[in-house]
């Protein structure tokens, strides 16, 4: 039986689902993106209090783990920890500013010539765990064109076909960053 797998070459899934990549590429995209810098370098200008603490790679073939989680961190000075957990699994940690608002989600597909077929865009309502998690109550609203048309610039940056979804947190002054 032959099957359509929606999903792009090997090449462009690792660049999408590396942080570090995703971030630059995203920021090439005209995306504004959480403050981001790796354990050892100096903290930027501008981070304050909580400070979120994720795997480069949530997890690769061979890891000793299935998924290294995210944390959310008081400050800097606590982030080492949990740059530990994930370094003793063999993984390389991130450093991003934490930013507070609505998470929202933008899905898309793309057919094998990189043209968007459709988009979709939900709010959550509510999340899990409460401010740091994963949607578990949401609404589908309009799907916004000017975050439709850096979503595709940044697909075609990355060579993207089939399925994609972004996460953004949407602050109070409206501009979201892509997480």
């Amino acid at each position: 039986i032959s099957a359509v797998v929606p999903l792009p070459e090997h090449r462009s899934l690792m660049s999408a689902v590396d942080k570090l990549e995703l971030t630059r590429a995203a920021d090439r995209a005209g995306f504004r993106v959480p403050i981001t810098w790796k354990p050892g370098d100096a903290v930027p200008q501008g981070v304050e209090g909580r400070v979120m603490v994720k795997p480069r790679l949530h997890s690769e073939p061979g890891a000793r783990v299935l998924r290294r989680p995210v944390e959310s961190v008081p400050d800097v000075a606590s982030a080492r920890d949990a740059v530990g957990r994930i370094e003793e699994t063999g993984g390389a940690a991130l450093l991003q500013e934490h930013v507070t608002g609505t998470l929202v989600a933008w899905s898309g597909l793309l057919d094998r010539e990189g043209a968007l077929v459709a988009a979709l865009q939900q709010e959550a309502c509510r999340t899990h765990p409460p401010g740091v998690g994963v949607t578990c109550r949401g609404i589908t609203v309009a799907v916004s064109p000017d975050l439709t048309a850096k979503a595709v610039r940044l697909l075609g940056d990355l060579s993207w076909t089939g399925l994609a979804q972004m996460q953004f947190i949407v602050p109070e002054d409206r501009c979201p960053r892509l997480v």
